[in-house]
């Protein structure tokens, strides 16, 4: 989570274009897992690997609801390199476990972008330029 007290540097119209361009590849990069069939037999695959008892098949399809649920926002190489790391680790794995790994995949990246959009923020330009301005008459 980005610090609420950052602020962003005064930033020349240059540098903003760059960090919008940014913006939108981050966008891409962290856009949700759009393929409902891969999320549904991936985490098909998770809950057969033994993290699940036999159960009856309405209950499975709520269990995998859940699951799609919580971890549809987030993009499919997240959950790919989550499901990949956790399946390494020993015992049984749940559904709470499975999104920290997925927050923790994607969670430089979300910094970055909000780092980004604070900076491209006009708002937040004006008052680093302010910022920037007060500093510059104060050591005259």
């Amino acid at each position: 989570m980005l610090d609420p007290e950052w602020r962003p540097p005064a930033a020349d119209p240059g540098m903003i274009a760059i960090a919008e361009v940014a913006i939108a590849a981050y966008v891409r990069y962290l856009a949700p897992a759009d393929d409902a069939d891969w999320l549904t037999a991936r985490i098909n695959a998770l809950l057969h690997h033994g993290w699940l008892e036999r159960t009856d098949p309405a209950t499975f399809r709520v269990i995998i609801g859940d699951w799609i649920n919580e971890l549809r926002a987030f993009p499919q190489w997240a959950i790919a390199n989550a499901a990949a790391s956790l399946l390494r680790t020993p015992g049984r794995i749940g559904l709470a476990q499975m999104a920290q790994a997925c927050r923790d995949e994607v969670g430089d990246a979300r910094l970055e972008l909000a780092a980004l959009r604070r900076l491209v923020d006009p708002e937040e330009q004006r008052a680093a330029w302010q910022r920037l301005e007060e500093r510059r008459n104060g050591r005259r």
